[in-house]
């Protein structure tokens, strides 16, 4: 079973620079948690303490009663949950039935003062992680700022008019 989760860690961008042999104790503290589907993993709001690693199933995550995505299988979630305690930003739904493995801040943090080398590697991740998520934003936030001048200009036509049709 650890092998299975071994792989599974590997396969996972957080984990991707470990090797084996640095995984495997990691692999060995990971819980195994079943979730019928229409059964919520997390509410917004809740205090974030552990990861989730779905290895079968589907989640839907959701935010003030919207959805904003869908997670597939080898995919994790509460990532931000294992370095600091903050409350969820999100609700976590399961679609169908879904098994996860849980790693808790306490485990994670016990890894990482056992072997403090990985800790760099998670950080460079993360570090790649907010820097694509800020790049995303710009490049919607520019699309606005177009569509919002195309819309101005639009409208001046019909102000135009307007003056005109008021003279």
């Amino acid at each position: 079973m650890t092998n299975e989760r071994i792989h599974i860690l590997n396969r996972l961008d957080l984990f991707a620079a470990f090797d084996d042999h640095e995984l495997a104790p990691l692999a060995g503290r990971l819980e195994e948690v079943r979730l019928e589907a229409g059964a919520t993993l997390f509410s917004e709001g809740s205090m974030g303490r552990d990861m989730f690693i779905l290895t079968n199933g589907l989640l839907q995550i959701s935010k003030d009663k919207r959805t904003i995505t869908t997670i597939a299988p080898l995919n994790y979630i509460g990532e931000m949950a294992i370095i600091e305690e903050k409350p969820r930003s999100a609700t976590v739904t399961a679609l169908e039935d879904s098994i996860l493995l849980r790693l808790t801040a306490v485990q994670f943090r016990r890894y990482i003062a056992e072997r403090p080398g990985p800790l760099l590697a998670i950080m460079r991740t993360l570090s790649h992680r907010i820097r694509k998520n800020t790049e995303m934003i710009a490049a919607e936030f520019e699309k606005a700022n177009i569509l919002i001048h195309d819309m101005k200009n639009a409208l001046t036509s019909f102000l135009l008019l307007d003056l005109i049709d008021g003279a």
